[in-house]
């Protein structure tokens, strides 16, 4: 069942993310918290991991706390926004430091947290699939290589899925 809460986590992601865009483009970031989201309904989630996929970015790219996150939308959710974060430190360390400690926690996680992870994770490797069809170049997303990012991207669905192969979803 959706209730209001769903409403006011997409609020609460639109008051946080407002102003940011996907990086080397327009889209507004916005639009990849609900594709996230909408692959956490897809692939079996309930409300609050939808709820979390809105908000896995929030820790790690905005001024919110894990504190705030528990209070609005109760532990399960803050918890899950949590383990979805690859730093909270400011400024980040570097991005293939976090990437390898982030996959290495994955190993280590619950099923919630995986789903929002491999939604989130899917949801970037699809981006960069359509990127790679219509033309967009690499240099395009960001100070990253996109190989770089592309192998970053498949070695975390891996390790969400535990080893499956991500390439099958990747054109769903």
């Amino acid at each position: 069942m959706i209730t209001r809460r769903l409403a006011d986590a997409l609020d609460f992601a639109v008051r946080a993310h407002g102003d940011q865009v996907r990086k080397g483009t327009k889209i507004p970031y916005v639009s990849h918290l609900l594709g996230v989201a909408g692959l956490v309904f897809e692939g079996g989630g309930d409300e609050e991991l939808a709820i979390a996929g809105l908000l896995h970015d929030v820790l790690e790219d905005t001024s919110a706390s894990e504190e705030q996150l528990e209070e609005t939308f109760g532990p399960r959710i803050a918890r899950i926004v949590e383990a979805c974060s690859d730093t909270q430190a400011k400024p980040k360390p570097p991005a293939l430091e976090r990437k390898k400690l982030y996959l290495g926690h994955l190993e280590q996680t619950d099923a919630d947290t995986l789903l929002v992870s491999l939604a989130d994770k899917l949801h970037n490797a699809r981006t960069l699939l359509l990127d790679f069809r219509t033309g967009v170049p690499p240099s395009s997303r960001g100070s990253t290589s996109a190989a770089r990012k592309r192998s970053g991207t498949t070695a975390s669905l891996r390790t969400c899925t535990h080893g499956d192969d991500p390439g099958r979803w990747l054109t769903s």
